[in-house]
């Protein structure tokens, strides 16, 4: 290429001035890198493709009880322990929590809940409205009326009974969840599944523990800020009374343990790498012109940095944990020119004669990475933009500034053949190892199971797996229940299509599981204001016929109970006036949590919701949450719900449709890298020996990672499936460095310069085997098994299969070497 040899003599007339440049490129690039935010969530790792994986994980991530935080209390008082955590935790950075504690059910608050029950009673419960009014039912209510006020409780209770003397509201509330409200005098308790509002707190249903929601201001994916958010629930921790039990789930813990996890794998992977750069360096090299190979790799991880960062606006943490596998892949190129030059003669000849092999396998390293394009996958797609910007920095850096900062040797340059043209012959060793080959890889890579769980690439240390676990076995799994989501532009329309889901929901038998006492949902508690205004309708109808005559009887009947005159007034005024509409805010002032536990609307909902409630959305979004029993209704029965406008999603569903999405992930990348490469090896060798000689270390490479997957039984992740690529890639310039060798186009200390580069690149994957991040070890594992095995295959084979040539002369045997 005479591009870099007329370039070098250009800058050879003021190469400090170029080498400057360069310097201030490189720290301004570092400079840059350090100002972006690094980002630890599993969210980078979820396809964005199919529509449908995309609609599911959009609710899941939405899902409340996802969202924030769950914080289960155990001990002697988990009532006391619930209320000082509570006021421990709220602040700006974690706007709404939520213990119950702090409001709790006053006969008052009540109060307030029956005047708006008219909207809460559904068909059956307005038709069963003239059976409460008959002179014996009325008869019967006032004595039991009677009878609860000479308890303590009754003289609490005795403004509401003067208001619901007939038990309408307990009639009402008592369908809304099983074993809740049972009438006046059923006291402040309400109970769904494993989770009851027991005298004012989240209870579980045998009383030993009490849960706080919380639900900080920061997303799940800010790693800075969710260590914020954990810092204070720790703080808040220490304040509780001594011999509290706390577990602590929620997605704030694993983005803080996985951006902590991933900070200590850098400190640990990144300076190793650089040690066996210094390693090597004075292994091999023990030159001090030689320290610009471990300067450049050095530069080269700052602009990959500083260019994805600018091109994302932010850094996944799993990436740079990668900036060690590229400190070595671009190392090779370095070590490459190195030798080059060091070999003696003009060195823009040099230049000239190495830039060829240099840059195609620059070009099939890159091919391997653009495939990953293919991918749906952000942490994938950045990883790709990362590695993409270090080796295109690395190439421009070796060829075009490193030479400037070396001098030539005193050997003698290798003589060239003058045609370029190979002796590389079709022989029985090589037919017989790629027919091998094409036995093998087939059958290895269609019997290597496969894995697409992404959650098992998010790192999980055991006190958050045990918390989550007994947080499970306390609630009856309230966070992994499975569930149907509705939304609509805005709260109301979702709440409307949340009435239909509940209706049809209802229609199920009780027996199938999936009957309405199997489901816990919004709608009984908060229906949409169009089916509170039809309610209203039928109830406002029916006290304007019936209501004098039913005033007229409990004012003769009073008194037969021991009631004074007027005592009921209230009853009065409530059936004569307009009945109230519920919204969030009615239910969070009574302390009810369920807008927190079901509602998750954007910032374009009326300023009277919770603040918890809002998440910055584009479109405006309101989502309305159901949850049922995981195991899923009838497939007929769902295509019914989905068509209304329910989704359904289970942890079952969502991770068999992210394995398909994984899976095809993989197969696209995989089939795209291997075509970009054998096409760029097919263009630069235009031979079938050559290109069989070339690709057999890369075919080598991949029989030996499926090899071992195959025979222990592992199975392949988004992660080893990357690797893949990236071996048949970096195996390439093995082949390619170790065929130019023996054709006599480079020096036979490039032989060396192989070993050099392959060893370096060892390094930066291998040092991801201390990693304790599972995609870091996963991706280092397999590259380095895989690259071990095509290095050996590039020395030690290649040669054996060309016979190294003198001006166009066969000068060996088809096993000889002729070059040291």
């Amino acid at each position: 290429m005479t591009l870099f040899a007329s370039l070098y003599r250009v800058f050879a007339k003021r190469p400090a001035v170029l080498v400057a440049a360069s310097l201030a490129l490189v720290l301004a690039s570092g400079f840059a890198a350090t100002r972006f935010v690094v980002r630890e969530d599993v969210t980078t790792l979820m396809p964005a493709r199919p529509a449908v994986l995309a609609e599911q994980f959009a609710i899941l991530r939405e899902a409340p009880l996802l969202q924030g935080l769950t914080i289960t209390l155990g001990g002697p008082d988990p009532a006391r322990a619930a209320a000082v955590l509570a006021d421990a935790l709220r602040g700006p950075d974690i706007p709404q929590v939520f213990s119950g504690a702090a409001t709790g059910f006053s006969p008052e608050t009540l109060t307030r809940l029956c005047a708006a029950s008219p909207g809460l009673m559904n068909r059956e419960q307005l038709a069963a409205l003239p059976g409460l009014v008959t002179e014996d039912a009325m008869r019967g209510a006032l004595a039991r009326d009677a009878r609860l006020l000479m308890t303590p409780k009754g003289l609490a209770l005795r403004d509401m009974l003067a208001m619901d003397p007939l038990g309408i509201c307990g009639n009402a509330l008592r369908g809304l969840a099983p074993g809740g409200f049972a009438g006046a005098g059923a006291g402040p308790r309400m109970e769904s599944g494993s989770l009851k509002l027991d005298s004012g707190y989240l209870a579980s249903a045998d009383g030993k523990y009490a849960m706080v929601l919380a639900e900080p201001a920061a997303s799940v994916g800010d790693s800075r800020s969710s260590a914020a958010v954990m810092d204070k629930v720790r703080k808040a921790i220490r304040l509780l009374p001594e011999g509290t039990e706390v577990l602590v789930a929620g997605g704030h813990r694993h983005t803080e343990a996985n951006a902590a996890v991933i900070q200590k794998d850098m400190a640990r992977v990144l300076p190793l790498s650089l040690v066996f750069l210094v390693v090597f360096f004075l292994l091999f090299v023990r030159s001090w012109q030689g320290m610009a190979i471990f300067v450049l790799p050095t530069a080269s991880l700052a602009v990959a940095a500083a260019c994805t960062g600018i091109f994302y606006g932010s850094l996944s943490g799993i990436v740079l944990g990668f900036g060690s596998v590229v400190l070595g892949i671009t190392a090779d190129y370095a070590i490459h020119v190195y030798y080059a030059v060091r070999t003696g003669g003009d060195v823009a000849e040099s230049l000239a004669r190495v830039s060829r092999p240099l840059l195609l396998g620059a070009a099939t390293t890159l091919a391997g990475f653009a495939a990953f394009f293919a991918s749906s996958i952000p942490c994938i797609l950045q990883m790709t933009v990362f590695a993409i910007s270090g080796v295109l920095a690395a190439v421009l850096l070796a060829l075009v500034v490193l030479p400037q900062c070396l001098r030539p040797g005193a050997a003698t340059p290798p003589a060239v053949t003058e045609s370029g043209a190979a002796v590389c012959r079709p022989s029985r060793l090589l037919a017989g190892a790629w027919i091998a080959m094409a036995l093998i890889l087939p059958a290895l890579l269609y019997t290597v199971p496969v894995n697409g769980d992404v959650r098992a690439l998010s790192y999980t240390p055991r006190d958050i797996a045990a918390d989550e676990a007994r947080t499970g076995e306390i609630w009856g799994g309230l966070r992994n229940n499975a569930m149907f989501a509705v939304s609509g532009d805005t709260l109301d329309e979702a709440l409307e299509k949340n009435d239909r889901l509940w209706r049809d929901l209802s229609l199920l038998p009780a027996g199938s599981g999936f009957g309405a006492g199997a489901i816990t949902s919004l709608a009984p508690f908060l229906p949409s204001a169009k089916t509170q205004a039809e309610r209203h309708a039928v109830w406002t109808a029916f006290w304007r016929e019936r209501g004098p005559d039913v005033l007229a009887s409990l004012a003769r009947l009073a008194p037969e109970a021991g009631f004074s005159d007027g005592a009921f007034a209230p009853f009065a005024a409530w059936i004569a006036s307009e009945p109230e509409t519920i919204t969030p805010e009615t239910l969070t002032r009574l302390g009810l949590p369920l807008p927190l536990l079901f509602i998750r609307q954007t910032s374009g909902q009326p300023s009277g919701q919770p603040s918890g409630q809002t998440v910055e959305k584009a479109g405006g979004t309101s989502y309305v949450y159901s949850l049922i029993p995981s195991d899923a209704p009838s497939r007929p029965f769902l295509d019914t719900l989905e068509r209304g406008g329910a989704t359904y999603v289970s942890g079952q569903t969502f991770r068999d449709a992210l394995a398909a999405a994984t899976r095809d992930d993989m197969r696209r990348f995989g089939a795209l890298a291997l075509a970009a490469i054998l096409g760029m090896a097919a263009f630069v060798l235009r031979s079938p020996s050559r290109m069989g000689v070339a690709l057999l270390p890369v075919a080598l490479g991949l029989a030996a990672v499926l090899g071992v997957f195959r025979l222990s039984g592992l199975s392949l992740n988004i992660f080893h499936a990357m690797a893949l690529p990236l071996i048949m890639a970096l195996s390439v310039d093995y082949g390619v460095f170790m065929l130019a060798r023996q054709e006599g186009v480079l020096d036979s200390d490039s032989r060396k310069g192989v070993l050099l580069s392959g060893l370096t690149t060892l390094s930066g994957f291998g040092s991801l085997l201390l990693a304790k991040h599972p995609a870091l070890f996963s991706l280092g594992m397999t590259v380095t098994l895989g690259l071990a095995a095509s290095l050996s295959a590039a020395l030690w084979l290649v040669p054996r299969l060309v016979s190294p040539t003198q001006d166009g002369v066969k000068t060996g045997g088809t096993g000889g070497e002729t070059h040291g």
